[in-house]
């Protein structure tokens, strides 16, 4: 994780609107910002008139993509209107979290769909700072290298299979050191899955699973899921539907 700590002087009289401008960030521009897990602002006591904010991001990626946003900028203005003079800024990484209860669970959510929106923009490289190096996929596709590296290739397999291929959160809960997550996958079989004996034939799809996340210190550590195998192979027309009547056998 990465943040910053922004030790600030309001003017005299406005402390009130510094508050009320970063809880209107928290509140509306917060939960659209990639990577933001958590802020917070405080009052210290041997210093009253001043301010000091702490803001955490999954990353230095996020937080710097956060500095360099338009909109952060104009929100930053209307922030330096109200104070005496430029905050000093003390840039860094979290090397211990001590997050808990609810806090943690939310800050593993914040990664964990960050990682599934990564997953549905085939944005690989955004992953390699969220999977920790000894990370252990227990669903690994047969024949692919362990970790991340074959969920990347096995990933990339599917979208050769479906080109179109788009994903979508359908829930998100987390509890502790775990996230888990429904997703739904739509696509065309333009490419066929070989895996299967399925050749390219058009076929729509829609499907969903189940993610099962762990994470230690901001980075998944474990990964598990279930899938409507069936469901997709009927879709496919590998195998028939409910009341459908099996395909004749070649002659």
């Amino acid at each position: 994780m990465f943040g910053t700590i922004a030790r600030m002087r309001p003017q005299a009289g406005r402390q009130a609107d510094v508050i009320r401008l970063f809880e209107e960030w928290g509140r509306e521009r917060g939960p659209r910002v990639p990577g933001a897990l958590a802020g917070y602002l405080m009052r210290p006591l041997n210093r009253p008139d001043e301010l000091i904010a702490v803001p955490i991001f999954a990353d230095r990626a996020t937080y710097e993509a956060n500095a360099n946003d338009p909109q952060q900028d104009a929100w930053y203005r209307s922030l330096r209107e109200l104070l005496e003079e430029d905050p000093i800024w003390e840039d860094g990484e979290y090397v211990v979290s001590g997050a808990a209860g609810d806090q943690a669970a939310e800050a593993n959510k914040a990664i964990v769909r960050r990682i599934e929106e990564a997953w549905d923009g085939n944005n690989l490289a955004t992953l390699d700072d969220l999977f920790a190096p000894d990370f252990v996929a227990h669903n690994a596709v047969p024949g692919m290298p362990p970790g991340l590296a074959g969920a990347k290739m096995a990933h990339q397999a599917s979208m050769a299979s479906f080109p179109d291929r788009r994903t979508s959160i359908e829930e998100l809960v987390g509890a502790g050191d775990t996230v888990v997550v429904r997703v739904r996958m739509t696509g065309t079989n333009q490419g066929g899955l070989a895996w299967a004996g399925v050749p390219p034939n058009g076929n729509k799809v829609n499907v969903t699973w189940i993610s099962i996340y762990r994470l230690a210190g901001g980075k998944v550590v474990e990964h598990r899921a279930e899938m409507d195998i069936i469901g997709l192979m009927q879709q496919l027309g590998a195998i028939p539907s409910p009341g459908q009547a099996p395909a004749a056998a070649a002659t």
